[in-house]
């Protein structure tokens, strides 16, 4: 059979590129071609195109949050857009090769309407067309899945065994009864039938099928790179977390050799010397990874490839021996997941906190000259704000970026039940990701989350003033007084900011990047108001004309950040290529 596997274009206001290689797909590729059917692979994320969106009436409410124009280094978001290829090429693709069977990337909740348009599309093209979907949502909401009547069939878990007996059935004429990892359409009625073995030996696997894509259009700092996956499962239970869903929490693990055999067709056929290892979690066992990464240095040499896990490492699983071989292997950036920092946050998501592990294996990474970043969960039911607060005052004063990852219900997860039970959840699946702030608590408002991630993005824009100036760490007391950081505005400005929300700033020259960085900062470090600034006027007989603007904040958080000037520490981060 032609079978076609699609990754749709998305909606949202913003997309990591780096992170769309649809791998999974590659992997059910691979398996499909292997068992003799003519297949092909579109992914509609790439090249990378977006297009704006008109902005959903159900986001209405982000618009105060996210003006447009912006020009401060550590604003938001402005814009809706769709990223990929148009419905058009879309469908010209589908006409030219009129596939017998589509399977489509059901992966991220907030994304299903983007599968389901595509899917129609499918359909409307050509009716008699199998369409399949999977992925975590589709693997989480089965039923929910196909209700639509668009989609035929939904894969539940790890695809490769499925998939190749479900194309048999669909050749046959049969109904998949007795197939594990399928759900589908009985007439009125939806039958699920979940996925009751992990496949144990990852080696047996084929390699992803990279030939179908076009390797040179994924990136990487301009290089092309490729994803890597090194094993499946996590035995951890956090709290906000799907994995198990798809991958169980049985962690099952390819051998060093396999990898590594994988990595050299990467270099051979694509010449490919950037890689993302993918796993949920790669250093679950250290002494594995140290296997793993003592063979690429000896099969490619040392520090000669760009390695990342961009999915994010357990802070608590790495050591000093372990750090070192990551660099010595071709490191080039540290993604630490971290969750929370007090033992409240870390009841709440079942994850352990370790302060003193957690700035010991930073300072490790900074001595070896790795660039980091720590990721911290905000506004998850049940947090309390002074304990968020209170997360950002301490990773700003360790050598490393602050990620913040906003709370979004993950279907599958423990969370998502919960806020099911008690009918907490966003209306619309749409909504159910980070850049919605989806989720208000009586804890945190959706002000204060907004809130907390500015000031994670103006503490990230010092530390990187205060690496190029290589200065070590500044207090926010010392900061007020630095002009290399911070610019005061006239007093009778800040007046009219403060008594109209805006007020209009004529200088001489164009404000460049920084220059509106040490602005902004001056007003919040003095005045805490947190403030935008757009260009209003071209040059004229007066200089250039700005409108300074106060954003939707909660003042509440910005007093309790700046409560103790002299306390609150902000520490440069490693540079990048500093090691």
């Amino acid at each position: 059979m032609k079978v076609l596997f699609i990754q749709p274009p998305v909606h949202d206001f913003y997309q990591t590129t780096m992170r769309t290689q649809p791998l999974g797909l590659a992997y059910l590729a691979a398996v499909v071609r292997h068992e003799g059917h003519e297949v092909a692979l579109l992914d509609c994320q790439s090249p990378h195109v977006r297009t704006p969106a008109p902005l959903p009436e159900f986001f209405s409410y982000l618009r105060k949050y996210y003006p447009t124009a912006d020009l401060s280094p550590f604003r938001l978001y402005a814009r809706y857009y769709r990223f990929g290829l148009s419905a058009a090429a879309i469908t010209e693709y589908l006409q030219h090769m009129q596939p017998e069977v589509v399977g489509i990337s059901c992966q991220f909740t907030p994304y299903v309407q983007d599968t389901i348009a595509l899917a129609a599309l499918v359909k409307s093209l050509s009716p008699s067309t199998v369409v399949i979907v999977g992925g975590a949502h589709a693997s989480a909401l089965p039923a929910q899945v196909l209700s639509n009547p668009f989609i035929d069939y939904a894969v539940i878990g790890e695809g490769e065994r499925t998939i190749g007996a479900l194309l048999a059935s669909i050749q046959r004429g049969d109904a998949p009864d007795q197939l594990d990892g399928i759900a589908f359409k009985n007439g009125r009625e939806i039958r699920i039938r979940p996925l009751k073995n992990f496949i144990e030996n990852l080696d047996e696997l084929p390699f992803p099928a990279r030939d179908l894509l076009d390797m040179h259009s994924y990136t990487i700092h301009g290089q092309p790179y490729t994803m890597l996956l090194t094993s499946r499962g996590c035995p951890r239970a956090c709290t906000y977390c799907s994995v198990a869903t798809v991958m169980g929490r049985t962690v099952r693990l390819r051998s060093p050799e396999n990898i590594v055999a994988e990595m050299l067709v990467c270099v051979g056929q694509y010449g490919i010397r950037v890689f993302d290892i993918e796993d949920d979690h790669f250093t679950v066992d250290p002494q594995r990874a140290l296997d793993i990464l003592d063979l690429v240095i000896k099969t490619f040499g040392e520090n000669t490839l760009d390695l990342y896990a961009r999915n994010g490492v357990s802070l608590l699983s790495l050591n000093k021996k372990l750090l070192t071989t990551m660099k010595r292997a071709g490191f080039k950036k540290l993604d630490g997941a971290l969750g929370g920092t007090t033992p409240a946050e870390g009841h709440l998501m079942q994850r352990t906190v370790n302060r003193r592990k957690t700035e010991t294996v930073l300072r490790h990474a900074q001595r070896l000259g790795i660039p980091s970043t720590t990721y911290i969960i905000l506004g998850m039911p049940g947090q309390r704000l002074g304990d968020m607060i209170a997360g950002i005052q301490y990773v700003a004063g360790l050598p490393t970026l602050i990620g913040p990852s906003i709370f979004y219900p993950s279907p599958g997860s423990a969370m998502y039940a919960r806020l099911h039970r008690t009918g907490a959840l966003p209306k619309d699946f749409a909504l159910m990701r980070s850049s919605a702030f989806p989720v208000e608590t009586p804890q945190c408002s959706r002000s204060d989350c907004v809130t907390l991630v500015r000031m994670t993005r103006w503490i990230n824009w010092i530390k990187q003033m205060l690496a190029r100036a290589h200065v070590p760490c500044i207090s926010v007391d010392m900061l007020v007084h630095d002009e290399r950081f911070c610019h005061a505005l006239p007093p009778a400005l800040v007046e009219k900011v403060v008594q109209g929300g805006s007020a209009m700033l004529c200088v001489d020259s164009l404000l460049q990047r920084d220059a509106v960085g040490r602005l902004l900062t001056g007003i919040l470090v003095q005045h805490h108001l947190v403030c935008g600034l757009r260009r209003i006027k071209r040059r004229g007989s007066q200089g250039y004309t700005y409108e300074l603007f106060c954003y939707e904040t909660a003042q509440t958080v910005i007093k309790k950040l700046f409560e103790s000037p002299s306390t609150l520490v902000i520490a440069a981060p490693v540079a990048a290529g500093q090691g």
